[in-house]
């Protein structure tokens, strides 16, 4: 009689930066960013890129807006890992070296109950010291604020319906225009246009 062994195959696991967001019944990830969402309004283009002539939002200017209302409605963010960077060194005008480097950035919003949402966006730098990494992770953040929560610019304001010109209302008279209407009518007529005004029909005498 043969001996029969039965091979006991052990589940396999998954590595931990592909595990996703467990289902948790009742996550409030989810309405805590919709509040956020609904709450941070729009970030003004307040800065200036004299050297390429455009205005920008500074990552400054985004996490001041954010920063009150996730402690507001218990979230914070994290980055979680890097998924893809490339790093090359570019040679300036000047003869010199810069480090040029672009990543993948996966963040995580977690709720106070353990629940959490995943954003990955892209940051993209140069630097010709120790900062390019630095500068490509702010920019990183910054879009994963902004694609998050919809971070628009403001909108105009509302200009006041008093302030408005109604079609409807006559248009005020300038106190020059009536004074010069009023010289003229004390002035007296010019014989030399008497012919004129017979065919043109004034009353003026």
């Amino acid at each position: 009689m043969s001996d029969q062994r039965t091979l006991a195959v052990a589940p396999a696991r998954l590595p931990e930066d592909v595990i996703t967001n467990p289902p948790i019944h009742g996550a409030k990830v989810h309405g805590a960013m919709a509040a956020v969402m609904g709450e941070i309004g729009g970030v003004a283009k307040g800065r200036e890129n004299k050297q390429q002539n455009y205005m920008f939002r500074g990552i400054a200017d985004i996490t001041k807006a954010a920063q009150p209302l996730l402690a507001k409605h218990g979230l914070h963010l994290v980055p979680h890992r890097v998924v893809k960077e490339t790093k090359r060194l570019r040679e300036t005008a000047k003869g010199g070296t810069m480090m040029h480097i672009v990543q993948r950035i996966e963040f995580r919003f977690y709720h106070q109950d353990g629940s959490w949402v995943s954003c990955e966006t892209t940051g993209e730098a140069m630097d010709s010291g120790d900062k390019a990494s630095n500068k490509c992770m702010s920019a990183a953040l910054k879009y994963a604020l902004i694609i998050a929560f919809w971070i628009q610019k403001p909108t105009p304001r509302t200009i006041p319906q008093s302030w408005r010109r109604r079609s409807s209302s006559p248009r005020p008279s300038s106190s020059r225009g009536a004074s010069r209407r009023q010289r003229a009518s004390r002035q007296p007529a010019d014989p030399r246009r008497a012919p004129w005004n017979a065919r043109c029909g004034s009353t003026r005498s």
